[in-house]
């Protein structure tokens, strides 16, 4: 592994080791060489930011290794420590809107989104022509229920800089959700163009054209994406999510089966591990996969789904309409 303790290229090599990082945990794939990968990778996050860490104190002044050592620690979870980061910038720095992104990040994922709201609205205030800052801004209204004003912010981002995709996929999703398909399906295009090998992109393309029923290129699109991220569950999730609705079920559980391998510690996977097994009879199981939702995360969102799923079918049993039932055998449509 490269050294990275020097002063002068600190910051630079620490988020060049860093992108390194995850570009190996995503090229393995797959029993012991994805394990080989993601372990690499976090062990050379953190190198990266024990790195940092030992610049900042070689020059305490200086904002750059600091921001990065918050950046790096806030990919490793390790967000205690990520913060700390950030009010040391804010304490040098206090016109820098960085750190406040950063925070508002953390918050986010922490679902303090009141909190995260005040810290991203300053980095706003601080850096007001940061396509960055406006998405997250944007991602949080969205998250509050503030949907008008989440466009409206994502829109922003787009403007302000017209040469990222994000703000466009991001658009898709929630302009699909409000059920303005035509203008969703479009932002996913833009997307799609702007950044041909995001898989992000392409799923969110995906989902955008399923709610017109194309689901002929919504399989390929995300199918795609699983090959450009062979390492990120979601697209497996989302084409076992489609399964489902099309009525292919034993495909739906082969898919979730994969976005459960891939990242075990997310709850909102085993939801539909537990949804695609119940389709084919095995309530059993399903239920193991919901109670699985509320242990690893009781607060999550598909905590709700989960609770509801387990107070559903208890309440068949009951009714006495709950036995486990043969498997269900695959159902495909020719060319998907």
């Amino acid at each position: 592994m490269m050294s990275i303790n020097i002063y002068a290229n600190h910051f630079q090599d620490a988020r060049s080791l860093f992108s390194a990082a995850c570009v190996m945990a995503s090229v393995f794939n797959g029993s012991t060489a994805y394990a080989s990968g993601a372990d690499f990778a976090v062990r050379a996050v953190s190198a990266a930011a024990d790195a940092a860490r030992h610049d900042a104190r070689l020059a305490p002044s200086d904002i750059r290794p600091l921001l990065t050592l918050g950046d790096l620690s806030s990919a490793l979870g390790e967000d205690t420590k990520a913060v700390s980061a950030y009010e040391a910038v804010i304490k040098l720095d206090s016109t820098s809107g960085a750190p406040y992104a950063g925070i508002a990040k953390i918050l986010f994922r922490r679902r303090e989104n009141e909190k995260a709201l005040a810290a991203a609205a300053e980095a706003v205030k601080l850096a007001p022509r940061s396509a960055e800052n406006h998405q997250q801004i944007g991602l949080i209204l969205w998250a509050m229920d503030r949907k008008e004003e989440g466009i409206k912010e994502l829109r922003n981002a787009a403007q302000l800089d017209p040469i990222i995709y994000e703000p466009h996929s991001y658009l898709a999703e929630y302009l699909g959700k409000m059920n303005e398909t035509k203008a969703a399906t479009e932002e996913a295009r833009i997307g799609i163009k702007l950044a041909p090998k995001s898989a992000l992109a392409h799923t969110y393309l995906a989902r955008a054209l399923t709610r017109t029923n194309n689901y002929r290129e919504a399989i390929s699109e995300v199918r795609y994406a699983a090959k450009l991220e062979p390492a990120w569950e979601y697209p497996h999730y989302v084409l076992s999510k489609f399964f489902t609705q099309m009525d292919r079920p034993a495909d739906a559980v082969f898919e979730a089966r994969a976005a459960v391998r891939l990242a075990p510690q997310e709850a909102y996977v085993h939801v539909q591990m537990g949804v695609s097994l119940a389709r084919v009879g095995r309530i059993g199981e399903a239920r193991a996969q919901w109670k699985q939702t509320l242990a690893i995360d009781p607060k999550d969102d598909s905590a709700d789904d989960a609770r509801m799923l387990l107070e559903k079918y208890t309440a068949l049993d009951h009714a006495g309409n709950t036995r486990d039932r043969p498997h269900a055998k695959a159902q495909s449509r020719e060319g998907l």
